[in-house]
């Protein structure tokens, strides 16, 4: 059809469009996206925050109790909630196996595999 996906851009393009001078060479796909992480994580967290989510930041949980709501263990005390988030990223799998399988009667949108 004549019509190609990628388009080359030069070291200029690049910094016209990025502001960086470190690239001299590069494509575009038009139809693409890419996301930055940092950005993403800052824009859920200030999304959650004004739902009314409370964050609870570093602030090791040594154990959940399954229950409604659950209740969530640390050194300082006990914390109850309707719903929990594990977000452990890349390491889940330091968790070790005995863990999920404790966490095995909960809801799981996604399972990490050992």
């Amino acid at each position: 059809m004549g019509v190609t996906a990628l388009t080359p851009l030069s070291a200029a393009d690049i910094r016209d469009r990025t502001g960086s001078g470190v690239s001299y060479k590069g494509i575009v796909e038009e139809r693409a996206g890419t996301v930055q992480p940092a950005k993403l994580a800052l824009g859920l967290r200030s999304l959650a925050l004004s739902r009314g989510v409370v964050i609870h930041e570093r602030t090791p949980v040594t154990r959940i109790d399954a229950g409604r709501p659950s209740t969530l263990v640390t050194q300082a005390g006990r914390l109850r909630a309707a719903k929990v988030v594990i977000a452990t990223n890349a390491w889940a799998s330091s968790l070790g196996r005995t863990i999920w399988r404790r966490w095995s009667g909960y809801h799981r949108r996604s399972r990490v595999e050992m």
